[in-house]
């Protein structure tokens, strides 16, 4: 297949701009217009035009339904592609997630900062000479120097995909083409009446709340006003070392605010919790977002590949869809286009069945293998008399322990998790240990693993993975890097991470494997229905896939199929037992 490097320069102002506006919206914006587009052809030859001849070579210089086209961040790119030309390449590359992969730790993937990486130069597009200006209001020697500069951008591209290559296998390319088309080919629609009500409802249950308490925004979002309400209920603020010196400790992850949650003074718990209210504007901004969007359209769905360090996806342009309440009134705005229907399926447990399979727990294989209800079964064991779904308490607490403890919560922090007693946290997490004895064991072994993964130790398959340079390798041949070294300062391994040095121990390997092995099933298995049935999926969250299907005789047929395929158990661990559950829906619901 032909491989064709592409980029695009296009039209901004102070206002008009990414910089204050998401993809989605800047694309689809009536102001949007292409001053120029450079590629970079398989026999090496670049070709940059611009203004109406830029529209021209796209349509005339290639056969895109035969041509793989190459993007650093291709979301923007073949969004461009879709939207405003109509062209859906045969495959989507794009540099930015494959960087994503090889690298993770680096601090910034943009297109200079992995060419200086690299040395291969830097970008060369002159912006501030075209900021507020179309390509008839530009000199010719701007001209000249905005395609000089855009044809330096796709040779850039191409060489970052050589450099690249080695470490994104060929399945990883499909699942970054896959991820791209949720967002340049959008197939969801959205109810913008539903979104723009959603949005008044939280700015006036918020408002509410202010009202009550008899204090504006402000006084909650400013640390001086915050701590002058808490002095004047007889409140001391704590501090925490920051950066640059002590810092209030008020924010949601600090004890002192959790503390503040707990307050028996009600008017204290009641500013923390509107402090933090106020400060998060989450499904305020979801929905206003959403409404924006569906008004122009179809929703685009942008996916970071690789976001998190577990390889795992992460939300991206603002509009996090991989943060949305199940059940919530904000899924339900989501919706399948006239005729169609949305299968909404979703793989139950998932990374508790790796975890225990990674573990040889062999009993709660058996009891997932043979459907009992894990959760009720660990409550009878803690309570000392039979649980069953009717005890939704005891069994939720089930459930909590089970998940909390496979990656080896210690007791402290899981009563913060539970909200029980220090007593019943002890109890819980020392009957976890005492009834999972093999997931405990396999904690101390991937201890003994750091040390080989900070040697560059080469070792031979271990189970679903092997080690080979600091890296784990999965079945499919990506890798999750771990630039890892002994922290005497804290006794502990440490990885460092785009965020800073982690601490990182046993439980917290497990944790990663888990979630590497849960991803990688889940687009294995999105590849292996898009292969058979020919379904793009149109959202990802999780372990969660979403397919548009027509709503004709084969919708239950389809969904069933679907079902089935998200059950199948992956060939490098053929005997894990895996369930499904789904429903087909008009709307996003489940």
């Amino acid at each position: 297949m032909n491989v064709v490097a592409l980029d695009f320069e296009t039209f901004y102002d102070s206002n008009y701009t990414l910089k204050k506006m998401t993809t989605e919206a800047y694309v689809r914006d009536a102001r949007f217009a292409c001053l120029s587009v450079a590629l970079r052809l398989s026999d090496g030859s670049t070709i940059a035009r611009g203004g109406h001849d830029a529209p021209r070579l796209l349509w005339r210089a290639v056969d895109w339904s035969k041509t793989a086209v190459l993007c650093h961040h291709a979301h923007f790119d073949a969004f461009i592609l879709s939207h405003h030309f109509g062209l859906r390449p045969a495959l989507i590359l794009d540099t930015l997630s494959m960087a994503r992969l090889a690298f993770p730790a680096m601090k910034s993937h943009s297109l200079d900062a992995l060419a200086k990486h690299f040395g291969l130069g830097v970008k060369s597009v002159p912006y501030d000479a075209f900021r507020g200006k179309h390509w008839r209001d530009l000199s010719s020697e701007a001209q000249g120097a905005i395609l000089g500069g855009n044809a330096q951008d796709v040779r850039l591209t191409w060489e970052l995909f050589r450099r690249l290559s080695p470490f994104v296998p060929a399945e990883e390319l499909a699942v970054i083409d896959m991820t791209v088309r949720m967002f340049s080919e959008p197939r969801l629609i959205g109810d913008a009446t539903t979104f723009r009500r959603l949005e008044a409802e939280e700015k006036h249950r918020k408002a509410a709340a202010l009202a009550e308490l008899g204090v504006k925004a402000i006084d909650l979002q400013s640390v001086a006003r915050f701590q002058s309400l808490l002095e004047a209920q007889g409140v001391e603020m704590e501090w925490k070392q920051g950066k640059n010196g002590p810092i209030p400790a008020c924010a949601k992850s600090d004890q002192f605010m959790q503390d503040l949650l707990d307050s028996d003074d009600p008017r204290v718990a009641a500013l923390a919790s509107a402090r933090l209210d106020v400060r998060s504007v989450i499904q305020e901004t979801h929905a206003g977002r959403f409404a924006a969007s569906a008004g122009r359209g179809p929703m685009p769905v942008y996916l970071k590949y690789c976001g998190a360090n577990t390889l795992r996806f992460s939300g991206g342009d603002k509009t996090n869809f991989q943060n949305m309440t199940r059940g919530s009134e904000l899924r339900r705005g989501i919706r399948a286009p006239a005729g169609h229907l949305l299968a909404v399926v979703d793989k139950s447990q998932i990374e508790l069945r790796y975890a225990m399979a990674l573990a040889g727990q062999t009993d709660v294989l058996d009891a997932l293998r043979a459907g009992r209800d894990i959760y009720c079964e660990f409550a009878t064991e803690f309570y000392g008399r039979p649980i069953t779904k009717a005890d939704k308490t005891e069994r939720m607490f089930g459930k909590v322990t089970r998940l909390a403890g496979q990656y080896g919560m210690g007791a402290a922090k899981f009563q913060k998790v539970a909200k029980c007693d220090d007593q019943t946290a002890v109890s819980a997490i020392q009957t976890y240990r005492r009834l999972t004895n093999r997931v405990v064991a396999y904690w101390k072994y991937l201890d003994g693993l750091l040390p080989r993964l900070a040697s560059g130790e080469k070792s031979q398959p271990d189970g679903p993975f092997t080690l080979d340079g600091g890296r784990i390798i999965l079945p499919n041949g990506a890798a999750m890097v771990y630039d890892i070294e002994w922290s005497s300062e804290w006794s502990s391994w440490v990885r460092l991470t785009r965020d800073g040095r982690k601490r990182i121990w046993g439980g917290v390997v497990l944790q990663n494997l888990c979630g590497a092995l849960s991803r990688l099933e889940l687009t294995q298995t999105c590849l292996r229905v898009k292969k058979e049935a020919g379904l793009q999926p149109a959202l990802l969250v999780h372990d969660e896939g979403v397919w548009v299907i027509r709503d004709d005789a084969n919708a239950q047929a389809t969904f069933d199929f679907l079902i089935a395929e998200m059950k199948r158990p992956p060939a490098w661990m053929p005997d894990i037992p895996l369930d499904a559950e789904g429903i087909l829906s008009v709307v996003y619901e489940k």
